[in-house]
């Protein structure tokens, strides 16, 4: 078996199960996204699309991009790349807030 087989061949220990969980959490958080839409809650409504949208994408990341099993390496790019990505939104936002 060769190296590249090995990699492409590895489990991730996530059965079924796991994946129809995070399904089915996903459909909830959109059921939640549309309803949060449609519903009136002022200058909330956009915080609170925005947590449910970015739970979302946290599961996608953990149980469908495997991160949840990664190499701790993979571990330090991931939150390198989210601070990086936090200081030009902050950098954005104190901009914005100066003009």
């Amino acid at each position: 078996m060769g190296l590249n087989e090995q990699a492409h061949g590895q489990d991730h220990g996530h059965s079924l199960k796991a994946y129809y969980l995070v399904y089915l959490l996903l459909m909830v958080g959109l059921a939640a996204t549309v309803w949060v839409a449609y519903i009136d809650l002022g200058w909330l409504s956009t915080p609170i699309a925005m947590a449910i949208a970015t739970t979302k994408a946290f599961f996608v990341v953990m149980i469908f991009m495997h991160v949840k099993d990664a190499t701790p390496m993979i571990w330090v790019t991931i939150v390198m790349g989210l601070v990086g990505l936090s200081l030009g939104f902050i950098f954005l936002f104190c901009d914005y807030a100066a003009r």
